[in-house]
Order: structure tokens, then C-alpha cells, then sequence
């Protein structure tokens, strides 16, 4: 997490312009980072970073923004939104722990403007009280559940056809040539029942919300 918030840093450092969102968790893992948050604000439009606990010190044009008692202080972000590139990193501890070599993320990173801009706005939802949790990443994390699932199915079902089709095709019996239709009609029915088990908004029957 650490590398990868670095390296956006150094895209937000070598455009020399645009606006940087970075949350540590707590603000005094940024202690350690200060210096180089110096160099980014002369640099950047806007530079902001999230945390708990007391603020550091004011900070050349660094913005210092609270999230005590949200749900954005069990996460660790970083986004950039420049002229050129977009990128995010977000993710989400899973384990009990504030000793930083130790903490466990699920997340996601994207190159995605519309991506970087959905999560920028639902953080900032967040963080001024308007919203109780990241919609937006959870929506993320539904998407990728659904996309595993769906993988999964059609990977099960295509192993178990090809089998009956070899069955069908080498068995040279007049029963594997009836039970192929039922098969097939089988494995239909349990992928149509996958689908029907993802979240609503993954319908296709479900209104579009970018």
C-alpha cells in the first residue's frame, strides 16, 4: 500500500498540477512523510490529507481533514486527479492491528477517470458527515464478487458439456444422444439461476446509474 501510494505520488509530482487526496489512517503515520507532502503542495492545485487523531502542524498549503467517528478511518486511500491521469488506490483493513507492516487490505486501484471520480465524491460524502459509508467501494467489491461468481459458473458448466459432448461423440450409445439435450438444458437453467442471484443493480432488467 505504502509503495503503490508513493507511486502516485510520483505521477501527481512529475505532472506538476491537479489535486491530490491522501489518508493515512491516522495522522501520525504522515509525520514521516512531511517533507515530501511539502514538496507536492508547491507543486499540486490541492493537497489533502485524511486522518484521525490530532492534525499536524499547518503545512504550506496542505488541507488537514478530520475523519474521526466515519468509516473513512478504516481506510487507506490515495487519488489523483490531474490533467493527464487519474489513478486510485483504496483499500480497506481487515485485520485489528495500528502497527502498519502488519495491517491487511482488500481493495482495488484504477486508472479510470470515472472511477477516480466516483470514490473521490463519495469520499468526500463521507467525510463531511452526508453519508455513512463508502457505497462506492462496496459497489466495487459487489462487482468483483459477481464477476468471480459468474466466472466460476461458466467454467463449471462448460467443463461438465464437454464432457457430455465427448460422451456423445465417442460413447456411441443411443443413451448419451438422449440425455445430451437434458444436459445441456440443466446446465442452462443452474447458469440462469447464477444470474438471478446477483446484485440487483447487476440486472439487466435494473436502472443504469453511472
Amino acid at each position: 500500500m505504502l509503495a503503490m501510494t508513493h507511486a502516485i505520488e510520483e505521477i501527481a509530482m512529475e505532472e506538476a498540477d491537479g489535486r491530490l487526496m491522501v489518508s493515512f489512517q491516522d495522522f501520525r503515520h504522515f509525520m514521516d512523510h512531511r517533507e515530501r507532502y511539502e514538496q507536492l503542495s508547491a507543486t499540486l492545485d490541492e493537497v489533502t490529507v485524511l486522518g484521525v487523531g490530532r492534525k499536524p502542524d499547518a503545512l504550506n498549503r496542505v488541507r488537514f481533514r478530520g475523519v474521526d467517528g466515519t468509516a473513512l478511518r478504516h481506510y487507506w486511500i490515495a487519488a489523483y486527479r490531474g490533467r493527464r491521469s487519474q489513478v486510485i488506490l483504496a483499500g480497506r483493513q481487515i485485520n485489528e492491528t495500528r502497527f502498519i507492516p502488519r495491517k491487511r487490505f482488500v481493495g482495488f486501484y484504477s486508472l479510470a477517470s470515472s472511477a477516480v471520480n466516483r470514490l473521490w465524491s463519495n469520499v468526500d460524502t463521507v467525510a463531511a458527515g452526508r453519508a455513512d459509508a463508502l457505497h462506492e467501494f462496496e459497489r466495487w467489491q459487489e462487482l468483483d464478487l459477481a464477476v468471480r461468481r459468474l466466472d466460476a459458473g461458466f467454467q463449471r458448466e462448460k467443463t461438465a458439456l464437454i464432457e457430455a459432448l465427448d460422451t456423445l461423440r465417442y460413447g456411441g450409445d443411443t443413451r448419451g444422444r438422449r440425455s445430451f439435450p437434458a444436459q445441456l438444458d440443466a446446465s442452462l437453467q443452474r447458469l440462469r439461476r447464477l444470474t438471478d442471484e446477483m446484485p440487483s443493480w447487476l440486472s439487466p432488467r435494473a436502472p443504469h446509474h453511472d
